[in-house]
């Protein structure tokens, strides 16, 4: 019981002013999840494990295996159009993410909702071209056409439906109302 007096703490003291004047409109919100994509990204989470390696690789590895990935020229020569979306896609992902960071923070959110949309079509067709070079006993592959990534893959994803969702108007969450309604 001392231990729950410990760490309890009053909210309202942690507010800055009072619980009426903090309102959390969508554009903030907007840019932390954009911000949170950005990151999710950029940080060597797992998106797929590949069928000539162990271990699984993130969407930074798949960017610089493009490049000079030594499975290239086989994966081109059993599906081109299929390697070649797998290995371009993550470069358009992380264009779209960054166009969408900036669009949130310079622009205010006009276009975030276009623009998490697209990205969120290139990690659906990136889950389809990895059919070619993801390994089948580690991904759950529906209906042979489409491949489930690893969790790293759908944090990224989740963050861009989360955009793609939000209200494009300034609507405004007021954290005093939400208070009151909590402490009823």
């Amino acid at each position: 019981m001392a231990l729950n007096k410990k760490f309890s703490f009053d909210l309202k003291r942690l507010l800055p002013a009072s619980a009426e004047q903090v309102t959390i409109t969508s554009i903030v919100a907007g840019r932390a999840v954009a911000a949170v994509l950005v990151v999710s990204l950029l940080l060597p989470l797992p998106w797929f494990s590949l069928s000539d390696g162990g271990e699984s690789v993130a969407g930074t590895r798949l960017l610089s295996l493009a490049l000079d990935g030594f499975s290239l020229p086989y994966l081109l020569s059993v599906s081109p159009l299929l390697a070649l979306l797998f290995f371009s896609l993550p470069f358009l992902i992380a264009v779209l993410s960054l166009m969408t960071l900036a669009d949130a923070i310079i622009n205010k959110g006009i276009n975030v909702r276009r623009i998490s949309a697209l990205n969120v079509i290139a990690m659906l067709a990136l889950m389809y071209a990895a059919t070619v070079a993801a390994d089948p006993t580690k991904h759950v592959v529906s209906g042979g056409y489409f491949v489930l990534p690893k969790w790293g893959l759908w944090i990224t994803l989740s963050m861009g439906v989360v955009l793609a969702s939000l209200p494009s108007s300034e609507k405004s969450l007021n954290l005093g109302r939400l208070l009151a309604k909590l402490k009823r």
